[in-house]
């Protein structure tokens, strides 16, 4: 581990301790391992804040909090001073851009999930994005999650944080898989059913939720927008997503700020549906160069549908570069999220079969995929 790591490390090991402490009915996971606008702001800065908060759940007032977390970010968190060597003169505005870091809480992708964050954190771009798979699937290391929510925030961007509580494509795999992550063993049609009425598997999918509160509330204090969604490309119809919809909002305090949104994929399993309750945001997974997203304010990914870089081979089955490039500005356009997916960070193989997370190979990013991701993150 780099000597420059340990330090900031051990003082956000103790400001995690101490928000932990803070959250009331915790219970440990279960089962396996996986505003007001400033008057400095600009106009297109505004703009993008506004349209993405509207989504927030109202909050509460927390009674008789025993921690403030804004006390904590302000007072006790030496990184909340941006007057730092890497501070940014001037940030990048326009919509919020990221990296796919799903696979990020596994040990063996430790080291390219930080760098994933220090090129978000260095590129100064006022809007920054992270998705984090919350599930189990690749473990539970809530605090290296942190850790990275802290590097992302250190120049002061704004990072729209979506986490994923459910692991759709596994559960529809057919097999040789390790059955981690929640709901991963029980079959789509099957699970429809028992998420709404199996109290075993319901207060399973709550002990989840609230083992990652504490992750949610200091990415608040940290400046950020947390986004939830049940379910990653979920496998759900109408009443089992309201039911999902419905643990997510009955589990985490309702002092704690978040936006809820819906990842349908509609045809990827009999029996899908994409319906969407008011209040909620889209998130979209696209399979192809073609593919027309026409909602606003949500988030849209590359995920399934991976990219070679401008100096990299072209891949019939991959976008590329300019073809990547095509979707983000079009996910520009219409005001929405956009975060790139690239198979080899997440260790998929080739052939985009799934595999064990314990054996994949989490590529590290070079020199020159790093320049070309900020490149396009330096992109208005």
């Amino acid at each position: 581990m780099p000597n420059s790591l340990i330090k900031p490390r051990l003082i956000f090991s103790i400001i995690f301790a101490s928000l932990l402490l803070s959250c009331t009915n915790k219970e440990p996971i279960q089962g396996n391992d996986e505003t007001k606008i400033s008057s400095n702001e600009t106009s297109s800065e505004s703009t993008t804040k506004k349209a993405y908060r509207h989504f927030l759940i109202p909050v509460k007032e927390e009674p008789n909090p025993t921690v403030s977390t804004n006390q904590i970010s302000n007072s006790n968190d030496p990184t909340n001073n941006l007057n730092t060597p890497n501070s940014c003169p001037t940030k990048v505005q326009g919509t919020p851009i990221g990296i796919s870091c799903l696979h990020c809480a596994h040990p063996k992708a430790r080291s390219q999930a930080i760098e994933i964050a220090e090129i978000l954190r260095d590129s100064c771009r006022e809007n920054i994005a992270l998705t984090f798979l919350v599930d189990g699937t690749f473990g539970a290391e809530r605090d290296i999650l942190g850790e990275l929510v802290r590097i992302a925030t250190e120049n002061g961007s704004q990072l729209h944080l979506y986490l994923y509580f459910g692991n759709g494509p596994w559960q529809r795999r057919t097999g040789g898989l390790p059955d981690r992550g929640f709901g991963t063993g029980i079959p789509p049609v099957e699970f429809r059913k028992t998420i709404i009425t199996d109290e075993t598997l319901r207060n399973r999918y709550r002990s989840i939720i609230k083992y990652y509160e504490p992750l949610i509330d200091y990415a608040n204090s940290r400046g950020s927008i947390v986004y939830v969604m049940p379910m990653l490309e979920d496998n759900l119809d109408h009443d089992s997503a309201r039911a999902m919809e419905a643990l997510v909002k009955e589990t985490i305090l309702p002092h704690i700020s978040y936006a809820l949104g819906r990842n349908p994929c509609l045809n990827c399993y009999p029996g899908n549906d994409n319906s969407l309750a008011p209040g909620l945001f889209l998130d979209d997974h696209i399979g192809s160069a073609d593919d027309q997203f026409t909602h606003t304010e949500g988030l849209v990914v590359n995920d399934g549908k991976s990219f070679t870089y401008s100096f990299e081979p072209k891949n019939i089955h991959d976008l590329s570069f300019g073809q990547l490039n095509h979707l983000i500005d079009r996910a520009k356009a219409t005001n929405n999220t956009f975060v790139i997916w690239k198979r080899e960070y997440q260790g998929v193989a080739p052939s985009s079969e799934l595999n064990d997370p314990d054996l994949r190979n989490y590529k590290e990013i070079t020199p020159q995929e790093k320049q070309e991701l900020t490149t396009i993150l330096k992109t208005p």
